[in-house]
């Protein structure tokens, strides 16, 4: 029986293999969100990263703006939410959507960790 993660795994090594010119943002979400609910922390950060690292190489800011806007926090990790703000650092300048995404998943994590934790994890990654 294939499952929705299967199918994310699957979709993640193909669109890094085969390039993002079809890349869909709702079925990147749904699958991350299939991947989050099986506690899969392991596929679900290759995931983020191996995606957005190739929309970044690729140039594609406008589909990562989408991404960290569509993104739903309440479904999302603290762990992936740090991870959404690493892999996009580099490119934060380029990307409109950023700041608003910060704001969002720094109160998030102090909703869920506590100030000070949220303050630790990513004061560095403005």
């Amino acid at each position: 029986m294939i499952t929705a993660a299967s199918r994310a795994l699957v979709r993640g090594v193909v669109s890094y293999l085969g390039g993002m010119m079809d890349f869909d943002v709702t079925e990147f979400l749904e699958d991350l969100y299939a991947l989050t609910a099986i506690d899969n922390s392991q596929g679900a950060t290759d995931h983020v990263f191996n995606a957005i690292d190739r929309l970044c190489h690729e140039g594609e800011f406008k589909i990562i703006d989408s991404i960290l806007d569509n993104l739903d926090v309440s479904k999302t990790p603290s762990y992936l939410l740090r991870g959404c703000l690493c892999i996009t650092y580099a490119a934060k300048e380029k990307l409109e959507r950023r700041t608003k995404f910060y704001d969002v998943a720094y109160d998030a994590i102090v909703d869920r960790r506590g100030f000070p934790v949220a303050d630790r994890l990513l004061s560095r990654l403005v």
